[in-house]
């Protein structure tokens, strides 16, 4: 079951808030319902790529796209819970936020029928991630959900721009501590402690934003792992039933290429004397022919030594071949009749042959398949044996790339105490943090998936 959402308007709210109430008395009502798409016009992403959280702000286009928004918490925490046939749900594009998401988890929790889940779209944020996390981790059941790439990009896209921020204001603090030193040792104790305090800010938005990049980084690569430890408990679960279908079906492919083989054989047999009885009759003919061309005063002296050679009492390819070599040019045209005749008997065998050959071929593939299913009753019957609750999620890499931050010199780069090269320092650390400016976040600020 589908809807469609109308228009961004005040009346298209008040007709969603109508969808909702509808849609909750559906999923309640309807035993039969199996799949349920409400999806939205919100797009985590820009059109080309971009990701307009990223500044702090929403584009036009999105505040404008049609959602439900959290008007969807009211299904989530009064009617998925109740429902039993419900196996897809599709609530992608809705800017449910981590509230909505979190409803959704809190659903998930109680729900046991849903198998499929998309949730891309949503400007979902790590606690709402978290929180669809910890529901997978209790529910089994939901064994196909595919990470929300656009979600994940924009979070990462909008770390990124924080992080990028960082380094630009770390760069005017450091220039401000500058400025509060002058000539003769003197220093403006109020310049130097605002230059402190927006040093200190700025190295604690860089490492939020770090923070914030690896939590999620974290959530996503266990949200996975949930997922594909739901696959295999699925999987296992559906052993005994998938063996006894396999079982089946090897079963019947083995039917099939006994048939095919009985096919081929009693073809074989049914052909086999008729064939052997027709080239015994192209000799005869041929024979008989060449009595009637020795009357008529041709020299057939060859034919005899070529049936003396040949030893046989029939004709095949081969011999034909043999025969016509030794055929004098001057005798193929009294002959061309006879040799056309075994051509055209050869090539009916020809075709009986193939059908055979095409009989014989069906029963390998036949028998071929009988031994895939077979395989995979064994591979079942593996799995069946196996306790779908001691099942664990796998361990995923989060893909976290540890990095210095810029401008973090190593212990004695510049000396050290009263020795040390301020200058140098200061000027290192100054074309660090500009060419970190320049260049792109570290790789693991942008998501693929």
């Amino acid at each position: 079951w589908q809807l469609a959402l109308p228009a961004g308007t005040e009346r298209a709210v008040a007709q969603r808030a109508a969808s909702v109430r509808s849609l909750m008395r559906l999923v309640t009502t309807a035993d039969g319902l199996a799949a349920l798409k409400c999806g939205g016009g919100y797009r985590s992403l820009e059109p080309d790529g971009t990701c307009p959280a990223a500044d702090g702000r929403s584009s036009t286009r999105q505040r404008a796209a049609p959602s439900y928004g959290v008007q969807l918490e009211s299904l989530f925490r009064f009617a998925l819970p109740k429902s039993s046939s419900l196996t897809l749900l599709d609530v992608s594009g809705n800017n449910l936020g981590d509230v909505g998401l979190s409803a959704l988890g809190g659903a998930l929790k109680l729900n046991r029928s849903l198998r499929r889940l998309e949730i891309d779209n949503n400007a979902a944020g790590v606690d709402g991630l978290k929180s669809i996390n910890l529901a997978l981790k209790g529910n089994k059941k939901v064994h196909s959900l595919a990470l929300p790439d656009d979600d994940i990009s924009a979070l990462l896209a909008a770390a990124a721009a924080r992080y990028k921020r960082s380094l630009s204001d770390e760069l005017a603090a450091r220039q401000l501590l500058k400025s509060a030193y002058g000539r003769g040792g003197y220093c403006n104790h109020a310049v130097k402690q605002r230059g402190m305090a927006a040093l200190k800010s700025a190295k604690q938005e860089q490492a939020r934003a770090r923070v914030a990049k690896d939590k999620l980084r974290t959530v996503c690569a266990s949200l996975q792992a949930s997922v594909l430890r739901n696959g295999e408990v699925a999987t296992i679960t559906a052993a005994g039933k998938n063996m006894r279908a396999e079982s089946k079906l090897a079963s019947e492919a083995s039917k099939s290429a006994a048939k095919a083989q009985g096919k081929a054989d009693a073809l074989r047999e049914a052909n086999k004397e008729k064939v052997w009885l027709g080239r015994h009759k192209l000799l005869d003919a041929w024979v008989k022919h060449a009595g009637v061309l020795g009357k008529r005063g041709h020299d057939v002296g060859w034919f005899g030594e070529w049936r003396r050679a040949w030893g046989k009492p029939y004709l095949n390819p081969a011999a034909l071949a043999a025969v016509q070599k030794r055929m004098p040019a001057a005798q193929r045209e009294e002959w061309e009749a006879l040799v056309l005749g075994a051509e055209d008997t050869f090539a009916s065998e020809e075709t009986l042959d193939a059908r055979v050959q095409g009989l014989l071929q069906e029963a390998r593939m036949h028998r071929s398949q009988a031994e895939f299913h077979a395989a995979e009753v064994q591979y079942h019957g593996m799995l069946s044996e196996k306790d779908p609750r001691a099942e664990a999620p796998p361990r995923l890499e989060a893909g976290i790339v540890r990095t210095e931050p810029p401008g973090k010199e190593r212990p004695g780069q510049f000396g050290s105490g009263y020795y040390t090269n301020w200058d140098a320092r200061r000027n290192w650390i100054y074309g660090e943090l500009r060419t970190a400016m320049a260049q792109p976040p570290p790789r693991d600020y942008a998501w693929k998936g």
